[in-house]
């Protein structure tokens, strides 16, 4: 089926500037999973806003071994720091265990009772395990926690690399409550906030996604086409980013034949184009196009990216629609 619409550019055409920010950053997983390490049988990690179990992901045998192998060295050390505890949930995660992570993070914040860092890290798995009401509690305690003082603590990610601050990172996580519980308008408001914390092209782009997707959702088409023409068509980022691709849609850039093949069947989806048929299938229903959207909302909720931003937020769209 294609998707190409004539003249599809025209509504996109730019209005003027304004800020915009949205990053859940790189989708999990951006490949189909490698070798898988044993199991002794499915362990449920979630249930789906549908009500529906969801299994933990079997991880590299590798990677699981790494992560275990570290996890173990950073036990042995005796007393732990906050930055311990966020590594360990990293790791976890990182080998699709969320409630382990979240284990981590419980215990991190019996010996850091105010640590916003790790609120802001548990909130995070919360809303990956469709936890929302426990992940806003986290994230409404670490904008209290963090204050004026700790506005500019910087995130580092998983290859100690500076990742944004905390506290553009509690604002995303705000704005993706707001958004997966419906409540548009206030999801733009944090959304636009995070716009205004970006210091990176990445995450600038991220934001301008979901807040483009946050303004058409709640019914201001014009904001939401002022801030991706906000958006240089040759801004310095990974140009085969999935935000980047979208936000291109967005614009008119590209069409969405051009960013994703919609017709490559469901089991050969990888996470990167779960996160580009995600935004592929909100532009085809701001544009009329329901049947279109929701095909490839079934699609996403065919493959085993359960974890991916854009799977939870397929699952909400199909149940909303």
């Amino acid at each position: 089926m294609s998707l190409r619409r004539s003249g599809a550019a025209t509504y996109l055409a730019p209005a003027c500037l304004l800020l915009c920010m949205a990053c859940s950053g790189p989708p999990d997983g951006d490949a189909a999973p490698a070798a898988a390490a044993p199991s002794p049988g499915p362990v449920r990690e979630a249930v789906s806003f549908a009500g529906e179990p969801l299994y933990r992901r079997s991880a590299d045998v590798a990677a699981l071994a790494d992560a275990d192998r570290r996890i173990a060295s950073i036990r042995s050390e005796g007393e732990r720091a906050e930055t311990d505890y966020i590594e360990i949930g990293r790791l976890f995660a990182s080998t699709y265990r969320y409630r382990d992570a979240i284990t981590a993070y419980d215990t991190g914040l019996r010996q850091h009772p105010e640590s916003f860092k790790l609120r802001r890290h548990r909130a995070h798995r919360y809303i990956t395990v469709r936890e929302l009401d426990k992940a806003i509690v986290d994230l409404e305690e670490a904008v209290e926690l963090m204050g004026d003082a700790a506005r500019d603590v910087v995130e580092y990610d998983a290859n100690g690399e500076p990742n944004g601050t905390y506290e553009h990172w509690v604002w995303y996580h705000i704005g993706l409550y707001r958004y997966l519980t419906g409540d548009y308008g206030a999801a733009a408001g944090a959304f636009e906030r995070c716009v205004e914390l970006s210091n990176n092209p990445k995450l600038l782009i991220g934001a301008t996604d979901w807040l483009y997707n946050a303004y058409r959702k709640s019914g201001d088409p014009e904001k939401a086409n002022s801030v991706v023409a906000a958006i240089p068509a040759d801004i310095d980022a990974d140009p085969d980013h999935p935000y980047v691709k979208r936000v291109m849609l967005y614009k008119g850039v590209v069409q969405p034949d051009d960013i994703l093949d919609s017709d490559k069947p469901p089991g050969e989806w990888t996470a990167r184009d779960i996160t580009i048929g995600y935004g592929v299938a909100n532009w085809l229903r701001f544009e009329g196009e329901a049947e279109a959207a929701d095909r490839i909302y079934r699609t996403i909720l065919e493959s085993p990216y359960w974890n991916a931003w854009a799977y939870v937020a397929a699952e909400r769209e199909l149940s909303r629609n």
